[in-house]
């Protein structure tokens, strides 16, 4: 397998001559992979998860899925600092948006929740974060004036705090008011 197939995200990486997986050391015997205390019975599905950046689909079981959702819980390799309340490690690749997230999202919406230890969501409001999938945007539609009212209302304030960076965003809002006949 050449070096650039292997996830160095989420797979296996070398430690002081031992090889780990997030926080627990990984080894393979025979048709046995052992992780930390733990072992599994070795699949193509299970080593694509394990190793590669894009896993191939045509090996991977239900069964490998469930096993590889085991393994990132006891391990924590998709958490920061490997932490077992920590937030997810995000990143913009194929096997985080088809794999990993959906294995521990919760809800749905532009802000997704996740399974982590309860803390605070942070203070930015839901509809100001947009989830970036290489260069697509996940958009919002208003069928709401009065929400749109109300988010044109924060942007004009961060415009006039010096903020220009939602200027096509307010355009845009306006022209759709105009549309719809609740301004002239």
């Amino acid at each position: 397998m050449q070096s650039k197939e292997l996830d160095k995200l989420y797979g296996v990486r070398r430690e002081n001559d031992e090889y780990h997986l997030g926080k627990s050391p990984i080894s393979i015997d025979g048709d046995k992979v052992y992780i930390g205390n733990e072992q599994y019975i070795k699949s193509k599905g299970l080593l694509e998860l394990l190793f590669k950046k894009n896993p191939d689909p045509k090996y991977i079981t239900n069964t490998d899925m469930k096993v590889y959702e085991k393994i990132l819980d006891s391990t924590n390799v998709h958490r920061k600092h490997f932490a077992d309340d920590g937030d997810l490690r995000k990143c913009n690749s194929n096997k985080f948006d088809n794999i990993i997230e959906p294995l521990f999202k919760t809800g749905s919406g532009i802000l997704p929740r996740y399974k982590v230890v309860k803390r605070g969501y942070g203070l930015l409001p839901r509809y100001k974060v947009a989830k970036s999938h290489g260069s697509l945007k996940d958009f919002v539609y208003w069928n709401d004036p009065n929400e749109l009212v109300g988010r044109l209302r924060l942007l004009v304030a961060e415009r006039s705090a010096g903020n220009n960076a939602h200027d096509n965003e307010i355009t845009s809002m306006i022209e759709e008011l105009r549309e719809d006949r609740y301004i002239y």
